[in-house]
């Protein structure tokens, strides 16, 4: 009797040991769950609040225009050329805007095949290429077949394994630019800060197009007149052929906030006011933007503060 009595309890005993250590488990995993969906909320929150407050720079930033096309004289935070400004947000979070009038870039849709070929060369493009690239660029966006010198129409992408030929249709998108024939990943990459679909203008404004823009189309263009002459800052100045004011009615507000716990959100809008003066306006892009002020190679602490 006693022997069984011993055994029963050995058994009792390791039942409980096994009972208590899946407990043990089942207590470590609940933690780690719930520690798991404590940090998840967390960043989900931090996240919204990183989105709001980057909302709200582009808020910051219209009502910065607004101010601007009722009294040209006024203060005003952010200038137009795309020079990012930061402001200062509960002491640690940070709100960088830049607000970029879209006369200062080339339109994809509008832009003549001097400054397009200007353009492709000042980026490092051989003449030749450049003459093909701009020619593809005016076949895919004209309304009929007809083939350019140095383009590509129907044929000429079938010929390529394309189903699809151009789009003879101005571009909706600079998205687009990828289903044109021999751009590559590289040279949209290249293209992407300088150009938009949302401008009325056919050439640049000087007061507001980007000074690294000037610079590329100013060589781009020397170069194709065989003037084989460096780039200087001086008379580097855009050529007068490419330089038309901007209607200043489009604007593209890129607002990227940075909380202080690290995480970061960026909006990119397109804002386009109805008149020169009027304060009526419609957002015509509203995105989450892939592309910080870091990914752009600008140093953060060099942006000047502005009031919030």
């Amino acid at each position: 009797m006693r022997t069984d009595l011993s055994s029963d309890r050995g058994f009792v005993l390791i039942v409980v040991i096994w009972t208590a250590a899946v407990l043990a488990l089942m207590m470590l995993s609940f933690a780690m769950t719930a520690q798991n969906f404590v940090r998840t909320t967390t960043n989900e929150v931090e996240s919204a609040r990183a989105e709001a407050l980057a909302d709200s720079g582009v808020s910051l930033a219209i009502i910065d225009l607004l101010v601007r096309r009722r009294d040209t004289a006024a203060a005003s935070r952010f200038v137009n050329d795309g020079t990012p400004a930061a402001c200062v947000v509960n002491n640690d979070d940070l709100i960088i805007v830049r607000v970029h009038d879209n006369g200062g870039r080339i339109n994809l849709n509008l832009a003549s095949d001097a400054l397009l070929r200007a353009f492709f060369i000042g980026l490092g493009s051989e003449p030749n290429a450049a003459d093909r690239y701009a020619d593809t660029l005016l076949d895919y966006r004209d309304r009929d077949d007809d083939r350019r010198p140095f383009g590509a129409e129907s044929k000429d992408y079938r010929a390529a394994g394309r189903r699809f030929g151009p789009k003879n249709a101005p571009f909706d998108s600079l998205e687009e630019l990828q289903q044109v024939l021999g751009f590559d990943a590289d040279l949209i990459a290249a293209m992407s800060p300088h150009i938009t679909i949302h401008s009325a203008s056919a050439g640049l404004d000087p007061k507001v197009t980007r000074e690294d823009l000037v610079e590329i189309v100013s060589r781009g263009k020397s170069r194709s007149l065989q003037l084989q002459l460096p780039f200087q800052s001086q008379s580097g100045r855009l050529p007068a052929d490419f330089a038309i004011a901007s209607d200043q009615q489009n604007f593209t507000v890129h607002s990227e906030a940075r909380l202080a716990t690290g995480a970061v959100y960026v909006r990119e809008a397109v804002v386009e006011f109805s008149s020169n003066r009027a304060t009526t306006y419609r957002i015509k892009m509203w995105r989450h933007g892939n592309r910080t002020v870091e990914a752009s190679g600008i140093a953060i602490d060099q942006f000047p503060r502005v009031p919030c």
